[in-house]
């Protein structure tokens, strides 16, 4: 049952195998609509503290792919503090993706707005972009152009 895998508290940092086996049960929960609010606040505790790099990755995608309508400001909030220190870029597309999932769509587009233009990973922008697709075409248009006119051919090519 969801409710054990969040309430196992016996696992150390080091004990990376059965922390990925925790983390891939609540996400599979996660994958077939059965999550709750302590299911998500756990999950961003992996990501913000310090666990494996496999088990943070894992619970980032939670985060990025669950069926939520909409994340609060606290879950959205929580996870773009994490993005903004987190050094792996797949799990910044992952939380990139979680934040384009924010109850407020402003919330959102501020945080984007910032980070973008701090962000130097090609696949981490194409990620933020992408999210614009959930919020509302004239308020991110301005942004979606601003973004793609930085852009030079010779930042393009391999």
């Amino acid at each position: 049952r969801l409710n054990d895998l969040l309430n196992v508290q016996t696992f150390k940092l080091s004990d990376t195998t059965l922390l990925e086996g925790q983390v891939y049960g609540i996400y599979r929960y996660g994958l077939r609509d059965s999550f709750s609010a302590a299911s998500i606040k756990k999950m961003t505790d992996f990501v913000a503290q310090n666990y494996p790099p496999s088990v943070r990755l894992v619970a980032a995608n939670y985060l990025a792919r669950l069926k939520v309508p909409a994340y609060d400001t606290a879950v959205t909030n929580a996870v773009s503090k994490i993005l903004l220190s987190e050094k792996d870029a797949n799990v910044r597309i992952a939380l990139a993706k979680a934040i384009g999932k924010a109850e407020n769509p402003l919330v959102a587009v501020g945080i984007f707005e910032s980070l973008y233009r701090q962000e130097t990973d090609y696949r981490v922008k194409v990620a933020m972009l992408s999210t614009f697709k959930n919020f509302d075409y004239p308020r991110v248009q301005p942004i979606i152009l601003a973004c793609l006119l930085n852009v030079t051919l010779s930042s393009a090519l391999p």
